[in-house]
């Protein structure tokens, strides 16, 4: 039954609903390539600082302006304190300190900066560690109870592949270097949840990938529990300065902007895990050098700032874009409905291309139903050209039908000790043209004597 389902779905059509779009922001930051952007979740902004405003002199010129975005739209504040202007620093939301915190980077001097500064929403304020680790540029950072902080580049130690972790209680300690990534330069790194075998359902891993040192942009994903560990056969893009966002409401990782071996670029890739997979969109963004990225969880888009543009990269750009999934968390219509005294739910996973999508239901109060049918389909708005919802009363159920089914397979019943459950799972094959598409599922219980139960409707969209 699954291919007729799968046939339907290369069939259909990309649904593309949203994308990457252009933002008419004004005022907004300077133009600059290599600033650092944080969310600050306790405030819901974004931190916007530093960058340096030319490719082509050396050393570099570089700022110390401090941008915010909230809801009315980017301003620049003045706060009374402010950390020295630099460039290829990094910051992250720090939830125990309720500030964004900034690390490292390349003063107007071309010198490497170790200091560490926070940011409450007014005024930026500083810590003096005597047990710092060396000034960087191009490091990758990550919040926890503090930052931590992996490799980057130093003019006198090289590339390194150190890992730092840093709170305003402890300041600076080294962390594990058991079977470290090579050294390297502008990888990026963040925290994901996946799942993970019996009895432990759900791991949170760290995840570093790409970089480069001198010889090479290296296309490599590892982990990070206790100790280092490579995840091999990935297929991730070799890429480096890039940016990697954690979704706020799905255990996936965005990758997007940074200079891959032919030059700067434009795509967008998600991580499950797993495997990388590339994300289509209609629309590409311009293809520029170091732009400054993160992830908005108020609405879970992307949001990028300025680069180096031009050929070569001597030209810097102010534009911002903002890129806005078209899927979101499982969406649900209608209501359970049964001439039964029991009680139960239907429930969907979200449906990723490369993995398996899986719908199930249950009843309880100890009625055992003999088999169980999912409506499986593409549309919830016409049947046959009878509009949607439709009535079941001519079934005894006062609820309606929500799917137009393309498939109705029966699916196993498991009988547990109070009632009855069912699950229908369907593999969806890693096409980048099922990107956007709609499924939409309903399921009904039954016995010799009829269907006596009626789900309500889910509807998820493939990504």
């Amino acid at each position: 039954m699954p291919y007729r389902v799968l046939a339907s779905i290369l069939c259909a059509g990309s649904l593309l609903a949203q994308d990457w779009a252009l933002q008419a922001a004004s005022p907004r930051p300077p133009a600059a390539h290599d600033a650092a952007m944080a969310f600050d979740a306790g405030r819901t902004h974004m931190v916007w600082f530093g960058g340096a405003t030319s490719y082509a002199a050396w050393p570099p010129s570089v700022l110390a302006q401090t941008w915010v975005q909230d809801a009315t739209g980017w301003s620049q504040r003045t706060p009374a304190a402010t950390p020295p202007a630099r460039q290829r620093h990094v910051m992250a939301y720090v939830p125990s300190l309720q500030a964004v915190v900034l690390f490292g980077g390349i003063d107007g001097n071309g010198s490497p900066l170790n200091d560490i500064w926070w940011y409450d929403g007014t005024n930026w304020q500083t810590q003096y560690s005597s047990n710092a680790p060396p000034g960087r540029a191009d490091a990758a950072v990550l919040a926890d109870g503090g930052i931590t902080v992996f490799g980057g580049w130093s003019p006198t130690l090289g590339h390194l592949a150190d890992l730092w972790s840093w709170s305003q209680w402890t300041g600076w300690s080294p962390g594990p270097i058991t079977n470290a990534p090579p050294p390297r330069r502008g990888a990026a790194i963040a925290r994901m949840t996946r799942p993970a075998p019996a009895p432990v359902y759900w791991e949170t891993v760290t995840v570093l990938h790409g970089g480069r040192n001198d010889a090479q942009i290296f296309d490599d994903t590892w982990q990070l529990s206790y100790q280092w560990s490579q995840i091999p056969g990935t297929g991730g893009p070799a890429r480096h300065g890039h940016s990697l966002a954690t979704h706020p409401t799905r255990n996936q990782l965005f990758l997007t902007g940074g200079t891959s071996p032919t030059g700067p670029t434009q795509d967008l890739w998600r991580f499950d895990g797993t495997r990388w997979y590339v994300v289509p969109t209609a629309t590409l963004p311009t293809a520029v050098v170091n732009p400054t990225v993160a992830m908005d969880p108020r609405d879970g888009s992307l949001l990028r700032v300025g680069g180096g543009v031009g050929s070569p990269a001597n030209g810097v750009g102010d534009s911002v874009w903002r890129f806005q999934q078209p899927f979101g968390d499982v969406d649900y219509a209608g209501s359970w409905c049964t001439a039964l005294p029991v009680t139960g739910e239907l429930y969907a996973m979200p449906a990723a291309r490369g993995a398996t999508w899986q719908t199930w239901m249950y009843v309880n109060s100890g009625h055992f139903m003999q088999y169980a049918i999912f409506a499986v389909g593409f549309d919830d708005t016409d049947w046959n050209g009878v509009p949607l919802p439709m009535s079941l009363l001519p079934l005894g159920l006062p609820c309606q039908l929500r799917v137009d089914p393309v498939v109705t397979p029966m699916a196993p019943i498991q009988f547990g000790t109070f009632g009855s459950q069912c699950s229908y799972e369907l593999p969806i094959p890693d096409v980048p043209a099922l990107y956007g598409i709609e499924l939409f599922a309903q399921g009904f219980l039954g016995d010799v004597a009829g269907i006596h139960v009626a789900s309500r409707r889910a509807r998820v969209v493939v990504w």
